[in-house]
């Protein structure tokens, strides 16, 4: 019977023991969250997730080159009909600018890469050409700010441009 009476007792301290460990675990592991599922919790990590990308574009376009600083304008597109078609370009800087100047569109560009002086005007012209062009015009030593840009048309015949657009 003691026999009995000490296993019996045996058995009961080592469940005692096991629960007291799983109750004492239990409350140093904090409080147990119960998993939501609310709607609004998914919307706000989406937002999250959201707010991460457009960082990440923002520090991108911070990196990027800031306009006034490239040294590229282009013209908008110009429709052309049997008229000659040229690019021209003035250096506004105080100093002289290396600056290239391509007649693009219809057949072989037309490419032209040359030290203009403060103030003085440059142009390349292609005749008698019909079809849509545009101009680039680059500036090899300087900015964008240094120069204006321009493609116009006009015929054969006159000296005034019939249309004229302004380089960006």
């Amino acid at each position: 019977m003691t026999r009995k009476m000490s296993t019996l007792r045996s058995r009961s301290v080592a469940f005692v023991s096991l629960l007291g460990a799983i109750l004492f675990g239990g409350l140093m592991a904090g409080p147990v969250k119960a998993q939501s599922n609310n709607p609004l919790d998914a919307l706000q990590t989406a937002i999250a997730a959201l707010q991460t990308s457009v960082n990440a574009l923002q520090a991108s376009m911070n990196a990027l080159i800031a306009p006034a600083q490239a040294n590229v304008r282009i013209t908008p597109l110009l429709e052309s009909s049997s008229q000659d078609v040229s690019c021209s370009v003035v250096n506004v800087s105080a100093s002289t600018r290396t600056i290239r100047i391509e007649n693009l569109g219809v057949g072989e560009p037309l490419v032209s890469t040359d030290p203009i002086p403060p103030g003085a005007i440059f142009a390349i012209i292609r005749p008698d050409t019909g079809g849509r062009f545009y101009c680039r015009f680059t500036v090899i030593d300087g900015t964008r700010a240094d120069i204006r840009g321009s493609i116009g048309v006009k015929s054969s015949a006159s000296l005034e441009p019939a249309s004229a657009l302004a380089a960006e």
